[in-house]
C-alpha cells in the first residue's frame, strides 16, 4: 500500500493499492529491480538468465554458486548493461558445474551497496567415462572424469613424441598454447579404462 495514504481509506484507491516497495536490505532502495532468475542445464554446462525491469547505478553482477558441501563462491561477473527504466537480458554459462549447483547474483552499485537474489538449484550432468573437450582450440582443453576418480594422462605430438605425462584428478584444464599448431593425441589411462582422445590445435 503506498505509504503516502495513511488516513483512512473510505474508498478504494487505486493509487494506493497499486504500490509497490522496491526491497532492499535493512530499509535501503535497491538500484535494480530483478524480474526473474533462471537456469538450464545443457551439454555439460548451466545456463544462467536473468532479466531486470530497471537499473540504476548498478555496477556489476557477481555470479556465485554454492554445492551440498561448499558455502558460496564467486564463479564469474558481468558488468551491467547501463542505467535503464525499461531493463535488460543477461545470461551467463558456468562450464564446470558440480553434480548439485545453487547459484544466486550478488549485485554491487556504485557506491558498493551489494544486494543478493533468490537461490536456484541446478543439477550437473553425471559424468561416467573421461571426456576431452573441445576437438579444436587454441588455448585451452577441458579434461572430465568421473567424480573422485584418478587417471594418467599422457600427451603425445602426431609423431608420437612425448610431451606430457602426470596423474590427474576428475575436473582439469589442460593448456595447449605452447605448443605449435597440429594434431595431438591425449591418452587417459586408470585401472577401469584407457581411452585415446586426438584434439587439433588452433592457431
Amino acid at each position: 500500500m503506498n505509504p503516502s495514504c495513511c488516513n483512512a481509506i473510505t474508498q478504494v484507491d487505486k493509487n494506493c493499492v497499486n504500490y509497490s516497495y522496491p526491497v532492499g536490505s535493512q530499509g535501503n532502495l535497491l538500484p535494480i529491480e530483478l524480474v526473474s532468475f533462471s537456469g538450464e542445464t545443457a551439454s555439460l554446462k548451466n545456463q544462467l538468465f536473468w532479466t531486470t525491469a530497471w537499473e540504476s547505478n548498478v555496477e556489476h553482477f557477481i555470479i556465485e554458486r554454492a554445492t551440498e558441501t561448499t558455502e558460496f563462491e564467486t564463479i564469474g561477473q558481468l558488468s551491467s548493461k547501463g542505467d535503464t527504466q525499461h531493463g535488460h537480458q543477461y545470461n551467463w554459462v558456468d562450464h564446470h558445474p558440480q553434480e548439485e549447483n545453487f547459484y544466486r547474483l550478488k549485485t554491487r552499485d556504485l557506491d558498493g551497496t551489494i544486494n543478493y537474489s533468490q537461490i536456484i538449484q541446478l543439477s550437473g550432468q553425471t559424468i561416467n567415462k573421461p571426456m576431452v573437450f573441445p576437438t579444436i582450440t587454441s588455448d585451452v582443453l577441458q579434461v572430465r572424469l568421473p567424480k573422485d576418480a584418478v587417471a594418467t594422462l599422457q600427451l603425445n605430438s602426431a609423431r608420437g613424441q612425448l610431451l606430457d605425462y602426470r596423474r590427474i584428478g576428475d575436473n582439469n584444464e589442460l593448456s595447449v598454447r605452447d605448443l605449435p599448431p597440429g594434431w595431438y593425441y591425449l591418452q587417459l589411462s586408470s585401472d577401469l579404462y584407457s581411452e585415446t582422445f586426438r584434439f587439433f590445435r588452433s592457431e
